[in-house]
């Protein structure tokens, strides 16, 4: 309790002191620089950098003690931080900033936002200036702020990398580190959005995340080079990669992670922190990870190399694999059995669990991987489906597994019973390269387990590839290893030599904060990742290749129609990939591919995409234009908007609430932001019933047509009973002839059972309503740029579809509230003018009281705008002298008689109902 007190008192001196300070600098007595000056100082020095410790020599916190100067740091560090930024980017940067000398420019603003390392809890203050900074130029509501802070972004992010975020102390919970990992993944996505086609190159997408690739493998060198690493580190950096490879970012950072695991995996302590890593990663980002580093053995062919590449892979995962079942499964079966890699890789992975010598009867030992491939090799669907290639990798898969085992390897296994079931299979088959497949396997089997000397032989032809068949079951990695031993152990023992030659550091420590001048780059890795490989095996093939004669491939057949180059690209079948499909500006198939799969992706897609994809989604299906004149662009795009709505209207509708009221788009595009919001609306509250019996033009209420179904819904089905009578459909006969045999003993059956609904929308009403209707101004430049007639048509398309949200929210609690709001907005518009005869807003506004008077009950009606006058009518009073002004001027067209009529009709009824009231008749 005494403590909590003390606390208590040292943050209302903090508060009143900073209160002085912003005082100061927002309203300095003659516009005094110095009195600025000096309130920039004293925080930083006291706090930041513990400069001067004498508080009594201070002007703003004399009235902090000594002995509470410690607590009193912390407090500014956890509460009043972040919050004196924000002031100084609001107060100081366009006011004061540009008055300082250069030297004053980092000592009293730039210092704040990327202080000295040595500083005491240092690891805080980056994380909360770093949110600050990407948070302001998010705002983008000044651009001088806004350019500054990019520049000091560009400066914070070079001098501070994953390892300084990283430091952040364990017993702080992770919600600074995870807030770090949002703003680190998205910050490319936020600066293309801002700055278009002016993004400075340092946040271009692939040159950040290589930068990004780099900091977190020095990161794991950094964790590696301590006495005892701390696995929450671990831990947070396995957050961070996965976040990236999610957001498909597997290459920037794979590839300098794999490239410092080659030179270094015999160290030790190195080797415990990247296997506590492997083992933190879930199955999705282990594949990833590992998909790439067998993508980089594929490109050497020699014996050495795809020896030093299973070794590689040994030293990595010889000690995790038996308590890892992720990375049993993604070895042992998915890249072995399941997908389909060249030899070389079957040749790596084989020899790496032979390497590994468990016992017969463990799950990732040899014999255990060639029953995998046996199992697979039996199954009758993969004997008949499946392609050339399938049936090659299994083929080589068994025949490499074979190279390696004895006779005395296969007792107590059923393989030989499995073989023989298999071999005649293979026999009888009538396709020519699947029987000569199973002739080699039935061969290379008997050789190893006929315990007598004849062996079997089917007389096949020397062909090339009955050669090499063969010779995966005579030679092998091992005898290589064998015969070069000395080679390899040299080549092993200096790998860790090689990490003084290691490109793939960044030394930010070396980088000055007084070099921040516009026209230098202190951090040249950013722009170019400094990477190569030793290809150079691939140059040396052997001499037998050029003898080989190459044959007709039909997957080789020159693409020579759009059609043909069309259907090569495959759909998306992610939200990320739908985005990227979308944007690519000078690939029209793609964009025509990705608009056309967008809405049946978006509706079978989870509710985790929605949210981390949703808003960019919906900013590109927006934005985007139909440059190429693609069929059926601005359906699908209007489908995908609807669904994506309908899919989390809680986070859609408000952002589309809010561009449109945007300066970037036209007219076009904001009568598509509200035919989404009233299409959604429809479909969150079952307006109509959708069902399939019903004609296809009749299943939705669009804007265009709502009107004329409003007034329907009601009518009798006259003249859809007789549109069916003409149907002579062969169907529609039969049906017919049978109806007329029947005999029935009741109707009851015949009678359509009335389904009930719950109606969504109710629950989201507020969010598609509020938003749209609070920012309307008909002075905002968003209004006055257009011209009279547009200007008609948009406020026209705007009061319907608040019209149709109002009518679709019925029974919602904030269904008062909305009519209240409508009503207010209507009637300011009511003596509204235009001439166009494309647009009626009067018809709008009287459709939107017709609405009101549909929505809510008589009771409600009349509380809230009956009045206090005599007969209770107030402001309903008021619509029905307008209204009847509009007919005795013959202001009232045929689209406007309907819905004039029925208001006057709930006006006719609640004014009998009250005086029924007041004179008790």
């Amino acid at each position: 309790m005494v403590e909590s007190n003390v606390i208590k008192n040292i943050r209302q001196k903090l508060t009143k002191a900073f209160n002085l300070i912003e005082y100061d600098i927002k309203y300095p007595k003659n516009n005094d620089i110095e009195i600025v000056k000096n309130a920039l100082k004293e925080p930083y020095m006291l706090f930041i950098e513990q400069s001067s410790l004498n508080l009594n020599k201070f002007k703003y916190f004399n009235s902090i003690t000594q002995n509470e100067y410690n607590e009193a740091r912390m407090e500014f560090v956890n509460s009043f931080y972040q919050h004196f930024l924000e002031f100084i980017i609001e107060y100081v940067c366009v006011n004061w900033y540009p008055c300082f000398s250069q030297e004053e420019k980092k000592q009293l603003f730039e210092n704040y936002f990327i202080p000295e390392k040595n500083v005491e809890s240092y690891e805080y203050f980056i994380h909360r200036s770093f949110y600050v900074i990407v948070h302001h130029i998010s705002l983008k509501e000044h651009n001088f702020i806004m350019e500054n802070m990019t520049k000091f972004l560009e400066k914070f992010l070079k001098y501070n990398t994953v390892s300084n975020f990283l430091n952040i102390k364990k017993e702080l919970d992770d919600s600074l580190w995870s807030q770090y990992i949002q703003l680190i993944s998205f910050l490319p996505d936020k600066m293309v959005s801002i700055y278009k086609l002016e993004t400075n190159n340092f946040f271009l997408e692939n040159n950040y995340f290589k930068k990004i690739g780099l900091e977190i493998s020095q990161a794991i060198i950094l964790i590696s080079s301590q006495k005892e690493f701390e696995k929450y580190k671990i831990q947070r950096l396995e957050m961070l990669i996965s976040k990236l490879f999610r957001l498909g970012k597997t290459d920037a950072i794979a590839e300098p992670l794999y490239c410092d695991m080659k030179k270094r995996i015999k160290d030790s302590s190195y080797k415990n922190v990247i296997s506590c890593l492997i083992r933190s990663l879930n199955m999705v980002e282990l594949e990833k990870l590992f998909d790439f580093i067998i993508k980089q053995f594929q490109q050497t062919k020699d014996n050495e190399n795809l020896l030093k590449n299973s070794l590689f892979i040994y030293e990595l995962c010889k000690d995790i694999i038996n308590i890892c079942p992720s990375l049993q499964f993604l070895l042992g079966t998915k890249f072995l059995v399941r997908k389909t890699y060249n030899v070389e890789i079957l040749k790596v992975l084989i020899y790496f669990f032979y390497k590994l010598h468990f016992d017969k009867f463990s799950s990732i030992s040899l014999i255990s991987i060639l029953q995998n491939f046996i199992n697979t090799w039996l199954d009758s669907y993969f004997m008949n489906n499946a392609s050339k290639l399938q049936h090659q990798n299994i083929t080589y898969g068994i025949l490499i597994c074979l190279s390696y085992l004895n006779q005395e390897d296969f007792s107590q296994t059923d393989i030989e019973i499995k073989f023989l079931k298999g071999v005649g299979k293979y026999l009888e088959s009538t396709k020519y390269d699947i029987r000569t497949y199973g002739m080699v396997i039935a061969e290379s089997f008997s050789e190893k387990l006929n315990r007598t000397e004849r062996k079997l032989d089917f007389e096949l032809t020397e062909t090339d590839e009955i050669i090499f068949l063969r010779s995966l079951v005579k030679e092998n990695l091992e005898t290589y290893a064998q015969e070069h031993s000395e080679l390899i152990t040299n080549n092993l023992n200096d790998q860790i030599e090689e990490d003084d030659d290691d490109n793939n550091t960044i030394d930010n420590n070396n980088y000055k904060q007084d070099d921040f001048s516009e026209d230098e780059n202190p951090d040249e890795i950013v722009s170019e990742l400094d990477i190569t490989y030793d290809n150079s095996s691939e140059e040396e093939t052997d001499d037998d290749d050029d003898d080989l004669e190459p044959y007709y491939m039909e997957e080789e057949e020159e693409i020579t129609s759009a059609e043909e180059l069309k259907n090569k690209i495959k759909p998306p079948l992610y939200i990320s990939d739908c985005i990227n499909g979308l944007v690519a500006e000078e690939e029209p198939n793609k964009i025509e591919i990705s608009i056309n799969a967008a809405p049946d992706l978006i509706k079978s897609c989870g509710s985790n995409d929605i949210k981390e994809f949703g808003i960019r989604l919906c900013s590109v299906l927006l934005s985007i234009s139909n440059n190429y004149e693609l069929d059926n662009f601005e359906e699908n795009r209007q489908e995908s908007i609807n669904n994506l709505l309908v899919k989390d209207p809680i986070l859609i509708a408000p952002f589309i609430c809010e561009q449109f009221y945007q300066k970037n788009y036209n007219l076009s595009q904001r009568f598509i932001m509200l035919n989404a919001l009233s299409s959604a609306s429809n479909t969150l509250s079952s307006f109509l019933d959708n069902s399939k019996e019903e004609k296809e033009d009749k299943d939705t209420i669009e804007i265009d047509n709502i009107i004329d179904r409003f007034s329907e819904l009601n009518k009798d089905q006259n003249s859809e009973d007789e549109s069916l009578k003409n149907d002579f459909s062969p169907i529609k006969i039969i049906a017919k002839r049978i109806e007329q045999h029947t005999h029935r003993f009741s109707r009851k059956s015949l009678i359509k059972k009335k389904i009930i609904k719950e109606n969504k929308f109710l629950r989201y009403a507020k969010y598609f309503f509020f938003p749209l209707i609070g920012k309307f101004d008909c002075t905002n430049e968003l209004f006055t740029l257009l011209n009279k007639s547009e200007q008609s048509l948009l406020l026209e398309r705007l009061i319907l579809t608040l019209g149709i949200i109002t009518y679709c929210s019925m029974n919602s609690l904030d269904c008062r509230r909305m009519c209240r709001e409508l009503w207010n907005f209507c009637w300011s518009y009511r003596f509204y003018e235009t001439k166009s005869q494309r647009c009626n807003v009067r018809n709008s506004i009287l459709f939107s009281y017709s609405v009101i008077f549909n929505v809510l009950s008589e009771g409600l009606i009349m509380d809230e705008f009956g009045g206090n006058s005599f007969f209770g009518l107030g402001e309903l009073e008021e619509l029905y002298e307008w209204i009847m002004k509009l007919l005795e001027e013959n202001k009232i067209d045929a689209k406007d008689v309907k819905f004039s009529t029925d208001i006057l009709f709930h006006l006719k009824n609640i004014t009998e109902k009250k005086e029924q009231q007041l004179f008790n008749y």
